[in-house]
């Protein structure tokens, strides 16, 4: 009888130990306590209930895009006011079957939303590669007292990028969401918005668009980067049909100092300005900071080549080998 209580003991306490080891493996109360994923989920809930209604009214062959902002925070979408009704609309990017690139604005129609505007933009370096990435800047470029959008997406070769910006806005007269500015395909392109323009830089020729009254008018500009005391700095200028002249051949530089690139004359022509070398580390040796602006990264020999006249008069073309010590 003594030996069968024993065992008995035994046996309730060994499964009394593996109860109180599995505690300490799982505490129960502890994974119901999940407030931060409540909220979480409450959060994606309403998001997901937008994204729900736009399907029923998206096309079901598109691929939304991020969208990025002032913030540089990736959206799926962004609210703004275009109409001048005081309720935002949305607005969002995609990309279709054909990787062409686009844009709708749903307005709030009760209990859903109603396409205000569809547009697919016919992009030549859609076949570039893309970052499923579109920017866009809010500023009142129209003077009607209203907001535009300026929507502007990248296109990426090896060496390249390639910029195209559109201005859309609201018409109130027609009551319709228009584009107002259109340029695709921009290589070696970047934009600045400002309160009533846009800058846009491509290949060494800057110029500002402003609103006309009627169109935005396009005027060039000549932007001319702050020399520091100890920067390099070489001058060129262009001369149409002659020789591009420079104002040293060869340079050098040490690693962390800057090589400016100011160019003098006023014609309305391109330039490029590429980089070579004998080492294909030559990449690495000076890097593009900004705008015809090079900071020395590491010693070598790389040679800096620019051809006027459009970018292709090579017979004007010249070289300055840049030696980085």
């Amino acid at each position: 009888m003594r030996k069968g209580l024993v065992g008995i003991l035994v046996i309730v306490s060994i499964v009394f130990m593996f109860s109180l080891i599995a505690c300490n493996v799982t505490d129960p109360i502890q994974t119901m306590k999940t407030p931060a994923v409540i909220e979480k989920v409450e959060v994606d809930n309403s998001e997901l209930g937008v994204l729900s209604q736009l399907k029923e009214i998206l096309p079901a062959e598109i691929e939304l895009l991020k969208l990025t902002n002032l913030t540089e925070q990736k959206r799926d979408w962004l609210e703004i006011d275009l109409t001048g009704d005081g309720q935002a609309e949305l607005l969002l990017g995609y990309r279709d079957n054909d990787e062409k690139i686009g844009v709708i604005i749903l307005q709030k129609d009760e209990p859903s939303y109603k396409k205000l505007y569809m547009k697919t933009f016919d992009n030549y370096d859609y076949q570039l590669s893309f970052d499923k990435v579109m920017d866009i800047k809010t500023a009142q470029l129209i003077n009607n007292k209203l907001s535009q959008v300026v929507v502007s997406y990248n296109f990426y070769a090896s060496d390249y990028n390639s910029l195209s910006t559109h201005i859309l806005g609201y018409d109130p007269k027609e009551k319709v969401i228009k584009n107002y500015f259109s340029l695709q395909d921009l290589p070696q392109a970047n934009m600045k918005v400002q309160s009533d323009r846009i800058i846009i830089s491509a290949m060494g020729i800057s110029k500002e668009y402003k609103w006309s009254g009627s169109k935005f008018i396009g005027k060039q500009i000549y932007e001319i980067p702050e020399v520091n005391k100890n920067d390099v700095v070489i001058h060129y200028a262009m001369s149409k049909k002659g020789p591009l002249t420079v104002s040293k051949e060869a340079v050098e530089l040490n690693v962390g100092q800057r090589l400016l690139l100011i160019r003098d004359d006023q014609l309305d022509l391109a330039e490029r300005i590429m980089q070579g070398g004998d080492d294909p580390s030559f990449v690495d040796i000076l890097d593009f900071t900004a705008e015809k602006v090079y900071t020395a990264q590491k010693p070598g020999i790389v040679h800096l080549t620019i051809v006027p006249n459009g970018g292709y008069d090579w017979d004007n073309a010249k070289e300055i080998t840049v030696t980085v010590k």
